[in-house]
């Protein structure tokens, strides 16, 4: 009879812990953080596919933190920060949004840096890096020790291309930490260029 109540016991005690609840942080590190240079009311010109010059003011930095249900039958949850950066233009109804997601758990050792240009087109990237600030490289993601793009030289910069629809669209972008995107194309044809200082 012991044995049984034993049992009964053990049972309960494995039940009770297996529904309780766990928060599992997922935090952006500084090094992630860095990874995109915009300051709160910063003025960043981009020359657009029209050769007008386009001035987006970045007009919201945002930190917060978010819950992922990750569990079955269990509660766990993750909580998860995210930074996310905008910048628009006044007269031409462009935005563009920089969003950094932390991970850390489905393993999954990278953030997730996701760009989005909205205006007449719609574009979308994103970037994964990892938890010392490095970009991942991989088949559609290039590091390059330097790019000239519009007569200028930049340093340490990430290429990144997207096809999608069976290949027939795709999305390309130079990023670097230092100056953020430095030029975006659209299937082939340059959308954004940044405009030297």
């Amino acid at each position: 009879m012991k044995t049984n109540y034993f049992i009964i016991i053990t049972i309960l005690v494995i039940l009770a812990t297996a529904c309780v609840s766990r928060e599992i942080k997922c935090k952006l590190t500084e090094e992630v953080k860095k990874s995109v240079p915009y300051e709160l009311k910063q003025i960043v010109s981009f020359i657009d596919r029209d050769d007008q010059i386009i001035d987006l003011t970045v007009i919201n930095i945002n930190t917060w933190w978010y819950k992922e249900v990750e569990g079955t039958f269990r509660s766990d949850y993750l909580s998860i920060e995210r930074k996310e950066i905008i910048l628009k233009s006044e007269k031409n109804n462009l935005e563009i949004t920089l969003s950094i997601n932390a991970r850390c758990s489905f393993n999954d050792d990278y953030n997730t840096i996701a760009i989005k240009i909205d205006g007449d087109y719609t574009f979308s990237e994103w970037l994964r890096i990892d938890f010392a600030g490095l970009f991942e490289v991989g088949t559609l993601t290039t590091i390059h020790n330097s790019v000239e793009i519009n007569n200028k030289i930049y340093y340490d910069v990430v290429e990144s291309k997207r096809y999608y629809e069976n290949d027939t669209s795709s999305t390309q972008i130079f990023y670097n930490k230092t100056y953020g995107i430095l030029q975006a194309y659209i299937d082939g044809e340059v959308l954004l260029t940044l405009l030297n200082n």
